[in-house]
């Protein structure tokens, strides 16, 4: 039962209630060596005497904190920053972890975020299947035993430039390598193409080395047009020749007369 002239046990309107609470932001994480992690966070104790922790474990039911007791964070009404170095922590397996506030006016937990100590391996294969505008690029992932996606960039350059598949496709959480592949289209024939195979799990991002293929040339160009035989009189044909220009030498090759002069009205037999 609440206090008289308050709102029962749900506290709003108390002197200490809803409003006065803590607020907790759980923060990107940060690996610093293959057993050990920076957790990060930020608090705002909203005016009153604020103690924090971070929870943490291989599930969101988490199981460890740090530090130990929590730590007082101040009673000031600005988020301030805040982090824990957590090690002892095993390879090839995500963690959970958590940011959490309490004050007298309760607690307050901020969202689960999770990270790993493993990167993941990423090794660029080969291109197969290339044909003029489209190739079939490939390669290798091993997720070190975390969730992990991937894409391959590619482009006419090192820099790339263009990436598929557009939404990162799944690897897997196996601790094995798994083979990986996305048709990239588009392409221009006969031309040389830069590509490679990224991976990304909660412990870091790999990338894999820089491979190059040739696409496939056009299937015609202009120099494979049928030219006209030799017209027998020492000239012959000229190749591509410009839709508005025609050489005496092609007309008498295929059979036509060379076109004739223009004569005056006085030059005219007629």
């Amino acid at each position: 039962q609440g206090d008289v002239g308050y709102d029962g046990p749900t506290g709003w309107g108390t002197p200490n209630g809803p409003f006065f609470l803590p607020v907790a932001v759980t923060e990107d994480a940060k690996r610093v060596a293959a057993d050990a992690v920076l957790l990060r966070g930020a608090v705002n104790p909203k005016g009153l005497e604020t103690d924090y922790r971070f929870e943490y474990g291989p599930t969101d039911s988490y199981g460890e904190s740090a530090p130990v007791p929590a730590a007082a964070v101040g009673n000031g009404s600005d988020y301030v920053e805040l982090s824990q170095a957590v090690t002892g922590l095993e390879g090839n397996k995500p963690y959970h972890y958590r940011i959490v506030a309490t004050n007298s006016a309760g607690t307050f937990t901020g969202v689960d975020r999770v990270i790993g100590t493993t990167p993941p391996e990423a090794v660029t294969g080969e291109a197969t299947d290339i044909a003029i505008s489209h190739a079939v690029l490939r390669g290798q992932v091993n997720p070190e035993g975390i969730e992990t996606t991937y894409y391959f960039e590619y482009g006419p350059s090192a820099s790339y430039g263009a990436k598929a598949p557009v939404r990162v496709g799944d690897a897997g959480l196996d601790a094995a390598a798994v083979g990986v592949s996305v048709t990239a289209s588009g392409l221009v024939g006969g031309q040389i193409y830069h590509f490679r195979v990224v991976a990304k799990n909660a412990a870091g991002v790999a990338y894999g080395s820089d491979g190059t293929f040739t696409t496939a040339p056009p299937a015609w160009t202009a120099t494979d047009l049928p030219q006209p035989p030799s017209s027998g009189n020492g000239i012959e044909p000229l190749g591509v020749v410009p839709h508005n220009v025609v050489h005496p030498g092609l007309l008498e090759g295929w059979g036509c007369d060379p076109p004739r002069s223009r004569r005056t009205p006085d030059e005219d037999p007629r």
